[in-house]
């Protein structure tokens, strides 16, 4: 019995492990999908999608981590915890701002002719940055 429970726990737990990963992983594996089309139009639809998927998680991450924050506020006249609840917001603003200025001087130089490929490039571009930011999101506040 004990033999079965020790390779149960050995084939289960590294999955378990890299399961907070696997998320993540989902994301990055559609930017993969999403060059890998073999139309340009398809594959600049295909990152318009997937970036209105991140937006939907990005915005669902920050407003879970804001109302953690603002509950625990409620609870404490913890200074701390308000200077947090300040800078998460500062946070989120510079970073909206940092991901427009970011990507567009990244796809610049590809808005030649057509332009789809600049289109292309900041769309990826921002898909990345949005998974970096969900990341970030969901190690921020230890809970």
């Amino acid at each position: 019995m004990r033999k079965y429970l020790v390779i149960i726990l050995t084939l289960f737990i590294p999955q378990w492990i890299l399961a907070a990963n696997f998320k993540y992983t989902n994301y990055e594996k559609q930017i993969d999908v999403c060059y890998g089309k073999k139309a340009t139009t398809d594959s600049l639809s295909c990152f318009v999608n997937l970036n209105e998927k991140l937006d939907i998680e990005v915005r669902n991450k920050y407003n879970s981590l804001v109302k953690v924050v603002e509950q625990e506020l409620t609870n404490s006249d913890n200074v701390n915890l308000q200077k947090y609840d300040h800078q998460l917001r500062l946070a989120q603003n510079a970073w909206e701002i940092y991901i427009n200025l970011s990507c567009q001087a990244v796809s610049t130089p590809y808005f030649e002719g057509s332009g789809m490929f600049g289109e292309i490039n900041l769309l990826s571009c921002s898909a990345e940055e949005k998974v970096n930011r969900i990341k970030a999101l969901d190690s921020y506040y230890p809970r």
